[in-house]
């Protein structure tokens, strides 16, 4: 793993230790580099944003991150997500299942992930990941 990605998987996971707090100051032992690498990474994924905005001139005219093309933030993207796929495949069997689970409480709407398998006989149920779902008129957004 190249050290920039080595960043910005650590980044990624202190950024969630923080994330309820809504504080970025867990990123201040990064590279200048990296922390920017990484506010474009989380705009344009978790904002539902196209990949084309990074070079949107206006746009970076108003953003607090420095310049990047879109090709260089596809490559990291995909560095991301290459090594995300690698830890699954490391904690999950060949064979599993992948189940959802959606629930409301009051005007919440939840979606969770389970992934399961058997392991000497035993079915053995993870959960990845516990999704907030928002309807709107025009768009549904998932907050992960």
């Amino acid at each position: 793993m190249h050290p920039e990605e080595y960043q910005l998987a650590l980044a990624d996971n202190a950024e969630s230790v923080t994330s309820q707090r809504g504080s970025d100051a867990s990123l201040m032992f990064y590279t200048q580099k990296v922390v920017e690498i990484y506010g474009w990474l989380n705009f344009v994924v978790d904002g539902l944003q196209p990949f084309s905005v990074t070079e949107n001139s206006v746009f970076r005219k108003f953003s607090r991150h420095g310049s990047i093309s879109c090709t260089i933030l596809m490559k990291y993207l995909d560095s991301i997500t290459k090594n995300v796929e690698k830890r699954i495949a490391r904690k999950l069997p060949d064979r599993f299942s992948i189940a959802f689970d959606g629930w409301t409480c009051s005007s919440t709407h939840y979606v969770a992930i389970f992934a399961s398998y058997f392991c000497f006989l035993h079915l053995r149920v993870k959960l990845a990941k516990v999704l907030i779902v928002t309807l709107t008129f025009s768009n549904l957004f998932i907050r992960i």
